[in-house]
C-alpha cells in the first residue's frame, strides 16, 4: 500500500497525491477526490469507497486497488490518502 499526500496546490498537481475535486466553477466538493498517479495522470475515485482513516477501497464487488484508466499507463496500487477528513 502506499501513502499518497494531499496536493500542495490544486493548481499544480503533482504526481502521487490527491485532492478534493473542483467543479467548473471551482467549487471545492470535499467527498470527492482526485489522485495523480506516478505518471501523471488524473484518476477519479469517485465510485471507490474512503475509509475513515483514508483507506481506499474498490467499487463493492470489484478489486480493492486503484488502476489508472489510460491505455499503456499500467499504474495499479493499493492507496492510502493521507489527511483524509471526509466521507464518501
Amino acid at each position: 500500500m502506499i501513502l499518497l499526500k494531499p496536493s500542495p496546490d490544486s493548481d499544480g498537481d503533482v504526481p502521487l497525491t490527491w485532492r478534493n475535486y473542483k467543479d467548473a466553477t471551482g467549487k471545492v466538493l470535499e467527498c470527492s477526490p482526485v489522485i495523480v498517479d506516478a505518471n501523471g495522470h488524473y484518476l477519479s475515485i469517485h465510485k471507490h469507497v474512503v475509509d475513515p482513516d483514508g483507506t481506499v477501497h474498490g467499487p463493492p464487488g470489484e478489486n480493492s486497488s486503484v488502476v489508472c484508466p489510460v491505455p499503456g499507463c499500467g499504474w495499479h496500487e493499493f492507496v492510502k490518502l493521507e489527511g483524509w477528513s471526509g466521507e464518501m
